[in-house]
């Protein structure tokens, strides 16, 4: 796995969970084409009543994203890809996400929630322990505003 400065179609997440005997330390949203629609609509649902005074965040069942853990050399090598970032976009190898190691729990209920000044955070709930995954919040404007960005600069030429 390696950073990108073009949208791939991963983003790598920082993650964690509440759990005392399961791990994760980071995620993988999907990032396709119908992903980046719904979320522009979504965001654009939540701008639409960010200013109300009692708003505090909308919440989409959404499960594109995907949440594992790795050892000390590869806990090292996601800190490395993030450096002071919550998310980036990443290139992988053919079939690389294959190779993480996933919670042990079974997850559900995946969630997006989206929050003012559009940023985000996805959760699921280990099916039968309760326990909690989440990623770090992260900004699905800038996500999202890279995509038009690039779609101009095609458009341009």
């Amino acid at each position: 796995m390696k950073t990108s400065s073009n949208i791939t179609d991963y983003i790598l997440v920082k993650a964690d969970t509440n759990s005392d005997w399961d791990n994760c330390c980071f995620a993988l949203i999907h990032c396709t084409a119908q992903w980046r629609e719904l979320a522009t609509q979504w965001l654009n649902t939540t701008q639409s009543i960010e200013n109300e005074m009692c708003f505090a965040s909308l919440k989409f069942y959404d499960t594109s994203v995907d949440f594992y853990h790795t050892d000390e050399i590869g806990q090292t090598e996601i800190d490395r890809i993030l450096g002071e970032r919550n998310w980036t976009f990443v290139e992988m190898e053919e079939n690389e996400p294959e190779t993480f190691s996933a919670p042990e729990n079974r997850l559900d209920s995946y969630r997006l929630t989206f929050y003012r000044c559009g940023t985000a955070m996805y959760t699921a709930h280990g099916k039968h322990s309760g326990d909690e995954f989440f990623t770090s919040e992260f900004s699905i404007s800038d996500i999202l505003n890279y995509h038009q960005e690039s779609i101009k600069i095609i458009q341009l030429y």
